[in-house]
């Protein structure tokens, strides 16, 4: 499942207009030497992506994003303006217990 934010989803709604033919794709990046990042790119479907809807926008999800956790929240980062924050929530990386990490975007 995906949650979006307010803002998020209407910053998506301008961008899929900007980008046609493309959809917003979640992945991991490498971030260096800590943990792999969550994060959206404008991309044509590949192989083996699941493909998912919320609030009319659609979405693909790398296959191995789909492994590691099947509950997303993006939100827009407050760090860098114009980009999203993608945070997984509630299964295998997330237990609920915020004092162990900076927390999830509200949605």
């Amino acid at each position: 499942m995906i949650i979006l934010s307010p803002d998020a989803g209407k910053r998506l709604r301008e961008l899929l207009e900007e980008n046609a033919g493309k959809t917003p794709r979640i992945h991991f990046r490498e971030a260096g030497i800590g943990m792999p990042e969550l994060r959206l790119s404008w991309a044509e479907t590949q192989e083996k992506d699941l493909a998912e809807e919320t609030d009319g926008i659609p979405f693909l999800v790398a296959e191995d994003v789909g492994y590691f956790t099947s509950n997303l929240v993006i939100g827009l980062d407050p760090d860098k303006p114009g980009e999203f924050q993608i945070v997984a929530r509630g299964d295998d990386t997330c237990d609920g217990n915020c004092a162990a990490c900076s927390g999830c975007p509200e949605p």
